[in-house]
């Protein structure tokens, strides 16, 4: 095998590696938000007749927003990186797969933080 088949392979390997690190952390992203709604009705104790988007303070909402940005760009990456596989290189895609990597974990963390910090805030 040459070089240049073996850097092919290692390049598939490494895109399908990341693209289910992405498929996991954007399935986390969809389930963490239906988390706020639960904290609010369940451990606050809103009644099911008031929405909670008017008890919920700017950290839920930048929460929500983080982790749907998150969502967004972690479906992209993994668009971006099946192509990519399908191709075998990175030839025709002028996307930079590296920065929906990056804001979709950064999107998560900085989501889950917020809310956890939204938290401390509600109940401290």
């Amino acid at each position: 095998m040459n070089n240049g088949e073996n850097e092919k392979k290692q390049y598939i390997r490494m895109m399908s590696e990341f693209r289910s690190i992405i498929k996991y952390i954007t399935q986390m992203a969809v389930a963490s938000l239906i988390l706020p709604i639960v904290f609010y009705r369940d451990i606050i104790g809103v009644q099911e007749t008031i929405s909670i988007m008017n008890v919920a303070n700017w950290q839920l909402k930048f929460s929500w927003i983080s982790l749907l940005i998150s969502i967004g760009c972690g479906i992209w990456y993994q668009d971006i990186a099946t192509r990519k596989i399908i191709r075998g290189n990175n030839k025709g895609v002028r996307r930079f797969p590296q920065l929906f990597y990056g804001l979709t974990v950064i999107g998560f963390y900085l989501g889950i933080g917020v809310f956890t910090w939204g938290v401390l805030i509600t109940k401290g």
